[in-house]
Protein backbone atom coordinates (compact mmCIF):
# COMPACT_ATOMS: atom_id res chain seq x y z
CA UNK A 1 0.00 0.00 0.00
CA UNK A 2 2.70 2.33 0.80
CA UNK A 3 4.69 1.08 -2.11
CA UNK A 4 1.83 2.42 -4.73
CA UNK A 5 1.43 5.93 -3.20
CA UNK A 6 5.05 6.18 -3.57
CA UNK A 7 5.27 5.42 -7.01
CA UNK A 8 1.91 7.45 -7.81
CA UNK A 9 3.58 10.47 -5.81
CA UNK A 10 6.77 9.83 -8.46
CA UNK A 11 4.68 9.66 -11.51
CA UNK A 12 3.27 13.18 -10.80
CA UNK A 13 6.10 14.76 -10.07
CA UNK A 14 7.83 13.17 -13.07
CA UNK A 15 5.08 14.36 -15.06
CA UNK A 16 4.76 17.95 -13.70
CA UNK A 17 8.62 18.14 -14.50
CA UNK A 18 7.59 17.25 -18.45
CA UNK A 19 4.68 19.90 -18.15
CA UNK A 20 7.66 22.76 -17.08
CA UNK A 21 10.55 21.16 -19.78
CA UNK A 22 7.85 21.71 -22.80
CA UNK A 23 6.55 24.90 -21.69
CA UNK A 24 9.80 26.10 -21.43
CA UNK A 25 11.04 25.20 -24.91
CA UNK A 26 7.64 26.50 -26.41
CA UNK A 27 8.76 29.98 -25.19
CA UNK A 28 11.86 29.49 -26.61
CA UNK A 29 10.92 28.58 -30.08
CA UNK A 30 10.50 31.53 -32.66
CA UNK A 31 6.54 31.61 -33.43
CA UNK A 32 5.18 32.25 -37.22
CA UNK A 33 2.45 35.02 -37.62
CA UNK A 34 0.53 34.18 -40.41
CA UNK A 35 -0.98 37.36 -40.49
CA UNK A 36 2.36 39.20 -40.73
CA UNK A 37 3.51 37.44 -43.93
CA UNK A 38 2.29 38.97 -46.78
CA UNK A 39 2.74 37.71 -50.64
CA UNK A 40 3.00 40.54 -52.78
CA UNK A 41 0.12 40.18 -56.14
CA UNK A 42 1.29 41.60 -59.47
CA UNK A 43 -0.43 41.41 -62.71
CA UNK A 44 0.91 43.37 -65.73
CA UNK A 45 -1.42 44.84 -67.54
CA UNK A 46 -1.52 45.20 -71.23
CA UNK A 47 -2.32 47.69 -73.83
CA UNK A 48 -4.18 45.24 -75.73
CA UNK A 49 -6.36 43.86 -73.65
CA UNK A 50 -7.08 47.16 -72.76
CA UNK A 51 -8.22 48.06 -76.39
CA UNK A 52 -9.92 44.55 -77.01
CA UNK A 53 -12.25 45.23 -73.05
CA UNK A 54 -15.77 44.95 -73.94
CA UNK A 55 -18.56 46.75 -71.93
CA UNK A 56 -18.27 46.55 -68.23
CA UNK A 57 -21.32 43.70 -66.96
CA UNK A 58 -22.29 46.19 -64.12
CA UNK A 59 -23.25 48.20 -65.66
CA UNK A 60 -26.70 46.92 -67.15
CA UNK A 61 -29.05 49.04 -68.73
CA UNK A 62 -26.98 52.41 -69.05
CA UNK A 63 -25.60 53.88 -71.68
CA UNK A 64 -21.95 53.53 -72.54
CA UNK A 65 -19.52 56.66 -73.40
CA UNK A 66 -18.12 54.57 -76.83
CA UNK A 67 -18.23 57.31 -79.37
CA UNK A 68 -17.85 56.03 -82.57
CA UNK A 69 -14.95 55.86 -84.51
CA UNK A 70 -15.92 55.97 -88.06
CA UNK A 71 -18.52 56.54 -90.31
CA UNK A 72 -20.00 53.01 -90.32
CA UNK A 73 -20.07 53.35 -86.00
CA UNK A 74 -21.77 56.52 -86.57
CA UNK A 75 -24.31 54.84 -89.12
CA UNK A 76 -24.95 51.91 -86.60
CA UNK A 77 -25.61 53.85 -84.04
CA UNK A 78 -28.36 55.90 -85.98
CA UNK A 79 -29.99 53.13 -86.89
CA UNK A 80 -29.98 51.74 -83.38
CA UNK A 81 -31.61 54.59 -82.08
CA UNK A 82 -34.33 54.84 -84.81
CA UNK A 83 -35.64 51.33 -84.12
CA UNK A 84 -35.24 51.74 -80.13
CA UNK A 85 -37.44 54.84 -80.97
CA UNK A 86 -39.66 52.97 -83.20
CA UNK A 87 -40.28 50.11 -80.55
CA UNK A 88 -41.15 52.54 -77.66
CA UNK A 89 -43.75 53.97 -79.99
CA UNK A 90 -45.57 51.06 -80.80
CA UNK A 91 -45.68 50.04 -77.44
CA UNK A 92 -47.61 53.19 -76.32
CA UNK A 93 -49.32 53.12 -79.63
CA UNK A 94 -50.28 49.29 -78.61
CA UNK A 95 -51.16 50.40 -74.71
CA UNK A 96 -53.30 52.89 -75.86
CA UNK A 97 -55.40 51.06 -78.53
CA UNK A 98 -56.13 48.08 -76.01
CA UNK A 99 -59.56 47.54 -75.44
CA UNK A 100 -60.41 45.49 -72.24
CA UNK A 101 -63.76 45.39 -72.80
CA UNK A 102 -64.15 43.43 -76.41
CA UNK A 103 -65.01 40.04 -75.32
CA UNK A 104 -67.87 41.12 -72.94
CA UNK A 105 -69.77 42.43 -76.31
CA UNK A 106 -72.77 39.51 -76.06
CA UNK A 107 -73.35 36.93 -79.01
CA UNK A 108 -77.11 37.01 -80.23
CA UNK A 109 -77.71 33.71 -81.53
CA UNK A 110 -80.93 33.03 -83.34
CA UNK A 111 -83.07 29.94 -81.25
CA UNK A 112 -83.77 27.10 -83.51
CA UNK A 113 -87.23 26.37 -84.18
CA UNK A 114 -89.08 23.21 -84.23
CA UNK A 115 -92.04 22.61 -86.17
CA UNK A 116 -94.68 19.34 -84.99
CA UNK A 117 -96.60 18.56 -88.14
CA UNK A 118 -99.71 16.36 -87.18
CA UNK A 119 -100.52 13.46 -89.93
CA UNK A 120 -103.88 13.75 -91.89
CA UNK A 121 -103.71 10.86 -93.58
CA UNK A 122 -105.62 9.14 -90.68
CA UNK A 123 -103.02 6.13 -90.79
CA UNK A 124 -102.88 4.64 -88.11
CA UNK A 125 -99.54 4.24 -86.18
CA UNK A 126 -98.33 0.44 -85.42
CA UNK A 127 -98.18 0.14 -81.54
CA UNK A 128 -94.92 -2.26 -81.97
CA UNK A 129 -93.13 1.01 -82.12
CA UNK A 130 -91.11 1.84 -78.96
CA UNK A 131 -90.20 5.04 -79.97
CA UNK A 132 -93.36 6.66 -80.69
CA UNK A 133 -94.74 6.57 -77.16
CA UNK A 134 -97.80 9.23 -77.61
CA UNK A 135 -100.16 9.47 -80.37
CA UNK A 136 -99.00 12.68 -82.32
CA UNK A 137 -102.72 13.28 -83.06
CA UNK A 138 -103.46 13.50 -79.60
CA UNK A 139 -101.33 16.03 -78.60
CA UNK A 140 -103.45 19.27 -78.53
CA UNK A 141 -100.48 22.04 -80.14
CA UNK A 142 -101.60 26.00 -80.40
CA UNK A 143 -100.88 27.05 -83.59
CA UNK A 144 -101.80 30.79 -83.33
CA UNK A 145 -99.42 33.33 -82.71
CA UNK A 146 -100.73 34.88 -79.73
CA UNK A 147 -101.08 33.64 -76.16
CA UNK A 148 -104.44 31.92 -74.99
CA UNK A 149 -105.41 31.01 -71.63
CA UNK A 150 -104.02 28.63 -69.81
CA UNK A 151 -106.26 25.89 -68.76
CA UNK A 152 -104.97 24.53 -65.48
CA UNK A 153 -106.85 21.18 -64.86
CA UNK A 154 -106.88 20.09 -68.46
CA UNK A 155 -105.51 16.42 -68.17
CA UNK A 156 -104.59 16.32 -64.79
CA UNK A 157 -107.86 15.94 -63.00
CA UNK A 158 -108.27 12.48 -63.39
CA UNK A 159 -104.74 11.36 -62.12
CA UNK A 160 -105.08 14.02 -59.22
CA UNK A 161 -108.34 11.94 -58.32
CA UNK A 162 -106.50 8.41 -59.19
CA UNK A 163 -103.54 9.32 -56.63
CA UNK A 164 -105.82 10.58 -54.01
CA UNK A 165 -107.74 7.30 -54.07
CA UNK A 166 -104.68 5.31 -54.25
CA UNK A 167 -103.06 7.27 -51.44
CA UNK A 168 -105.98 7.25 -49.32
CA UNK A 169 -105.70 2.87 -50.02
CA UNK A 170 -102.22 3.03 -49.15
CA UNK A 171 -102.69 4.72 -45.56
CA UNK A 172 -105.53 2.03 -44.78
CA UNK A 173 -103.36 -0.57 -45.09
CA UNK A 174 -100.69 0.85 -43.42
CA UNK A 175 -102.86 1.03 -40.76
CA UNK A 176 -104.18 -2.35 -40.84
CA UNK A 177 -100.64 -3.96 -40.46
CA UNK A 178 -99.45 -1.42 -37.97
CA UNK A 179 -102.49 -2.59 -35.78
CA UNK A 180 -101.71 -6.49 -37.00
CA UNK A 181 -98.34 -5.80 -35.58
CA UNK A 182 -99.02 -4.31 -32.45
CA UNK A 183 -101.62 -7.33 -32.00
CA UNK A 184 -98.68 -10.06 -32.36
CA UNK A 185 -96.70 -8.00 -30.13
CA UNK A 186 -99.48 -8.05 -27.51
CA UNK A 187 -100.09 -11.49 -28.03
CA UNK A 188 -96.50 -12.32 -27.80
CA UNK A 189 -95.99 -10.24 -24.19
CA UNK A 190 -98.59 -12.16 -22.73
CA UNK A 191 -97.34 -15.06 -23.30
CA UNK A 192 -93.92 -14.40 -21.98
CA UNK A 193 -95.53 -12.67 -19.01
CA UNK A 194 -97.15 -16.14 -18.00
CA UNK A 195 -94.19 -18.03 -18.82
CA UNK A 196 -92.44 -16.28 -16.09
CA UNK A 197 -94.96 -16.27 -13.79
CA UNK A 198 -95.60 -20.02 -13.88
CA UNK A 199 -92.05 -20.82 -13.31
CA UNK A 200 -91.85 -18.88 -10.29
CA UNK A 201 -94.27 -20.47 -9.04
CA UNK A 202 -93.15 -24.12 -9.43
CA UNK A 203 -89.71 -22.92 -8.02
Amino acid sequence: MIFTLLLIKFKSLLLSLVNVVRRALCCLRPRRSSFNDSVPLTHVVSNLDAQNEGPVWSDWGEEHNDKPKTIQDYIEQYRERKVKAKLVEEEKQAEDDQNFFEDMTPRITKQMKVLVKTRQDGVNVNCNNRLNAVDESAVNIMTSSELGEWDENSGWEGKQLLDYETQKMLREQKRLDRERKLWEHQQKRLEKTSRTLGSKVTT
